[in-house]
């Protein structure tokens, strides 16, 4: 069965269009697979080919001749991107190659990563995700903001060597406690952003159409952090208007023209440039180095007047507004303007990024942790838009245990074999107490990288690898154009059901269950509740489904009630 299971696995990643016999010897076929694959220079699917090919056998001595022309093919393509300076490709690369464990000195191209990187700012630095030796990295040559950086690296991992070199060189500088608390020079850091979109006509009547946002310094390079959301019509297709980039500095009148150089639309992250060098540049906090009741300061544009900073505490951690990941709650006050702004620390650090507020509820607002902003910098830098990776799974906590409740068709879940109500226990040996958790997990991981799940299905335990794919830009969306309405019910509105039959030109369904936090959940649907559906509408404009249909309740004696309820397509649940 397992040979049978890994034949369709070679099928999914075949380089060639032949037909594959399935009487074959297996050994023969990944052989044959992987090597199609070199002859064609197709690295990628080489790579993950012999890697699930391991897996199953352990290795083979067919494979050997392979396995060396794949590693000179790895060498010579990362020496092509050094040259380049393609240094996102070079990253994804050299994480394969060390997964492959070939008995060569792959810590040459440590050096190459360093003196690129070092050049760089911190947080580019801090994110290198490789460590040199001992005596390979002079850390009184890196500025103190680069070494507190790298200690959060290395507390991610074992400690080399040189981590006590590197706390020595910390101490020293006593760089945890800035020199300058109690000033405001940071006020200087911070920027307003003007988005001009032209003029709008509404009624005949033309109006200047402007987003303005708030944004800060990160880099002596004129390098500046605002949301997505505010500068999202100079990259979004589907705008068709005219949209020019403008900043403002404090104390200054004249706006300065600038550019988006890279977006991450999940986390609502952009990354600006600007002709200007900075007087003051903002430095990151530790990952989660912020408690509830902490003291912040808000840095923004509120309504377009810049240099101003409010103060409030951390009201609450872990709200899931984001698509992944989670945000911090704040009273500080927020309107509009402040959108992109820093939220800051008793030791003027970035703990967090200003980007929403409920406009009816005062003292309701919401910024997004700076460690998601250190993740992806390396890759706001290198331009463009961030993608994101993923298994492709939708997930559900109950009964303490993290419950898989859809997958999506063709994504790397599906093809790794994962079902409804397989319980996850595990990624790469690493356990898990809440989706979020499993998020921020694989947001460290790069696509294409490869990674063990283990999961257990009723009281079977299964482990096996699969490699991540890419996040599509809008989850729903792919799902609603790619599934069949009746699974649909689940990722959307929370309740599995079963067809039982048509009344008139109405489906009707019996809910099997309701999964807690849901949407079916808040309408106190329950199971064995029977709904009669009478119209299923994606609203594009809306971004949801809207859902009308006739329950009859099993707790109300089958009495019947009319509802209509809106999905948003924004989901939260997926890893």
């Amino acid at each position: 069965m397992k040979k049978f299971v890994y034949i369709i696995v070679v099928l999914f990643l075949s380089c060639t269009t032949e037909l594959i016999e399935y009487e074959a010897d297996l050994d023969v076929i990944i052989v044959e697979e992987i090597n199609s694959c070199l002859d064609e220079s197709n690295i990628s699917k080489a790579f993950q080919l012999l890697v699930y090919y391991e897996d199953i056998t352990g290795g083979s001595e067919q494979l050997d001749e392979s396995k060396i022309k794949l590693h000179s093919l790895m060498t010579t393509k990362l020496n092509e991107y050094i040259l380049n300076e393609d240094w996102s490709n070079f990253f994804i690369l050299y994480q394969n190659l060390e997964i492959l464990r070939f008995n060569t000195d792959e810590y040459q191209y440590n050096n190459y990563l360093y003196q690129y990187l070092i050049k760089d700012t911190s947080a580019i630095l801090s994110k290198s995700g490789v460590f040199l030796g001992e005596d390979e990295l002079d850390y009184s040559k890196l500025s103190s903001d680069q070494l507190v950086d790298l200690e959060i690296e290395y507390n991610k991992v074992s400690p080399s060597s040189d981590y006590p070199k590197l706390v020595s060189e910390l101490n020293s500088r006593n760089t945890y406690i800035k020199s300058d608390i109690g000033n405001n020079e940071y006020i200087d850091g911070s920027i307003t952003v003007f988005v001009n979109k032209g003029i709008s006509f509404q009624n005949g009547v033309g109006t200047q159409d402007i987003v303005v946002g708030s944004g800060f310094f990160i880099d002596k390079l004129g390098y500046a952090v605002t949301n997505y959301h505010v500068v999202e019509s100079l990259v979004d297709t589907e705008y068709e208007g005219v949209a020019n980039l403008y900043i403002k500095l404090n104390g200054l009148i004249d706006k300065i023209p600038a550019k988006i150089v890279g977006w991450d639309k999940v986390l609502d992250l952009a990354l600006i440039k600007v002709s200007h060098i900075p007087e003051y540049v903002f430095s990151f906090a530790k990952d989660n180095d912020i408690s509830i009741g902490d003291r912040v300061l808000a840095l923004g544009s509120p309504g377009g007047l810049g240099s101003t900073v409010t103060s409030g505490i951390v009201s609450a951690k872990n709200r899931s507004l984001l698509e992944i990941g989670s945000v911090i709650q704040i009273d500080s006050a927020i309107n509009p303007g402040n959108s992109g702004g820093p939220l800051i620390d008793n030791n003027n650090r970035v703990t967090n990024v200003v980007f929403a507020g409920i406009e009816d509820f005062e003292g309701i607002n919401f910024a997004i942790p700076v460690k998601y902003l250190k993740n992806k910098l390396q890759e706001l830098y290198m331009g463009g838009e961030v993608k994101h990776p993923w298994l492709g799974a939708g997930l559900v906590y109950r009964k303490n245990s993290i419950e898989v409740v859809y997958v999506k068709p063709k994504s790397p879940a599906f093809y790794l074999g994962l079902n409804k109500s397989d319980i996850i226990v595990s990624i790469n040996e690493k356990k898990f107490s809440s989706i979020i958790d499993i998020q921020d997990y694989i947001m460290g991981f790069n696509i294409g990288e490869i990674v063990k799940v283990n999961f257990k299905r009723g009281s079977s335990y299964y482990e096996k690898y699969m490699t991540l794919g890419e996040r599509p830009k809008v989850i729903m969306e792919s799902i609603i154009t790619g599934d069949t309405s009746d699974k649909l019910y689940i990722p959307l509105f929370g309740m599995d059901i079963r067809y039982t039959g048509k009344i008139l030109w109405n489906k009707e369904y019996l809910i099997n269950d309701v999964y807690p936090g849901t949407i079916a959940d808040e309408l106190s649907l329950q199971v064995g509740d029977i709904i009669e559906v009478k119209d299923w509408e994606y609203n594009k404009d809306l971004k949801s489904v809207i859902l009308q249909f006739v329950i009859q309740s099993k707790k109300e004696g089958f009495w019947e009630k009319s509802i209509q309820v809106a999905a948003p397509i924004n989901v939260n649940f997926f890893i």
